[in-house]
């Protein structure tokens, strides 16, 4: 009899209902070195809507006139997913999300003293009038607003309470998302701060969480936050975003489907093809191991794993390959045993001993050249350094050659 891992010190009944909310659009794509065209941000768009996402941040309209135009032909494309932008606390950035087309907004501002001061300028009285004149506008013009509070791990708790408190009474927002912005909460210690801020709040907000990766807690701490009532999941594909990444979308869902069974609403057999065409797209390699889309993640060589699979497959995988769009690969090299060599040869009908031992010697004695595995090393980091965003001699570079010489620190 097999004992199912989904036992009852994972299992947990969520009160709320769960909407993954996909940021690779947005902030997968502030990543250094990532720009997607129209076509590919138009192919990740359908294959996330496709696959069930529940909400997708299409970009920043005033990075560019560029994303502008992606965004409008996106928002014309009549998916079932809610669609929105991001935008800051200011009216210029409304209107220029208002000319795109879209009726949901993202609008981030500040709430640590430490963003406050050094961004703004500003005190809580200045950056509480800019958010509310922001929003003011926004409901002028019909827009659904969700509010995301910057840098709330490192906010003063009563500040951030009466905020957004203040925001559902007087200005009707009824979805806040919670951050940590630099990734410095652990899951336990995010778990008890979000189920204060719910417990300190009007019961009618839903609340959403967004996780950076600098510490490797992201989806870890999304997990946990969603354990103390988070609504909203903030996800990246492939985990990509500013610096260490944020929140993967494959890890958060995964968890969720097959750890807590819940079902996510997505269609989870979709989930490498959107691992590969983000992986393409954004020219940022997925490690081999990688949870759930990494090249290696259903290979298996280690001879003690090979022979309790080849009886059943469950007591090295968590789930079967095909349930996220892969394939299972048993592979020889050095870890290799002999039942798997023989179980192959079986498979062609070759039983002689003899040949079993020599094919066991031989693959238990190939190597990967030495030069191949530098090679691919340098490749790599030559590739990062001159494709992930220009350096700040590269800039001085365009500087002289298309303006004027510069001394060089």
């Amino acid at each position: 009899m097999i004992v199912d891992y989904n036992n009852q010190l994972h299992k947990k009944i969520f009160s709320n209902e769960i909407v993954i909310w996909d940021e690779t659009l947005r902030d997968g794509e502030q990543s250094p070195g990532v720009n997607f065209s129209l076509e590919e941000k138009t192919e990740i768009a359908k294959l996330l809507d496709k696959i069930g996402v529940g909400i997708i941040d299409l970009g920043f309209p005033s990075t560019s006139k560029e994303e502008q135009k992606t965004i409008r032909y996106i928002t014309r494309l009549g998916l079932k997913a809610k669609i929105g932008v991001t935008v800051r606390a200011n009216i210029e950035d409304i209107k220029c999300a208002i000319d795109c087309g879209v009726n949901t907004i993202f609008l981030f501002a500040p709430t640590s003293k430490l963003h406050i001061y050094y961004k703004f300028g500003m005190n809580y009285e200045g950056i509480n009038n800019m958010i509310f004149k922001a929003i003011e506008y926004a409901k002028m013009h019909n827009l659904d607003v969700y509010f995301i509070s910057e840098d709330t791990s490192r906010s003063d708790f009563q500040y951030i309470i009466k905020l957004f408190n203040q925001l559902y009474d007087d200005y009707g927002i009824d979805k806040i998302v919670i951050t940590d912005t630099i990734g410095i909460m652990l899951p336990f210690t995010i778990k008890k701060f979000v189920s204060k801020i719910i417990n300190n709040c009007n019961s009618n907000i839903k609340f959403g969480i967004h996780c950076h990766n600098d510490f490797g807690l992201a989806t870890a701490n999304t997990i946990a936050a969603i354990e103390s009532g988070i609504v909203y999941p903030t996800v990246t594909v492939n985990g990509i975003g500013e610096r260490a990444g944020n929140a993967s979308f494959e890890e958060t869902v995964m968890i969720l489907e097959k750890i807590y069974g819940y079902n996510t609403g997505i269609i989870l057999k979709y989930m490498n093809a959107l691992s590969s065409m983000v992986e393409l797209y954004s020219g940022m390699p997925v490690s081999p191991n990688k949870p759930i889309v990494g090249y290696n993640v259903f290979r298996h060589e280690s001879g003690i794993h090979v022979n309790a699979m080849l009886k059943k497959y469950e007591t090295y995988e968590p789930f079967p390959p095909e349930t996220v769009g892969r394939k299972r690969e048993l592979v020889f090299g050095k870890h290799t045993g002999r039942t798997l060599i023989k179980h192959t040869l079986k498979n062609i009908g070759i039983t002689d001993e003899a040949i079993i031992e020599k094919l066991y010697s031989i693959v238990k004695n190939t190597k990967f050249e030495e030069s191949k595995k530098n090679n691919i090393y340098h490749l790599i980091h030559d590739y990062y350094k001159s494709s992930l965003g220009l350096t700040e001699e590269q800039l001085l570079n365009l500087v002289d050659k298309n303006f004027l010489k510069v001394n060089k620190m």
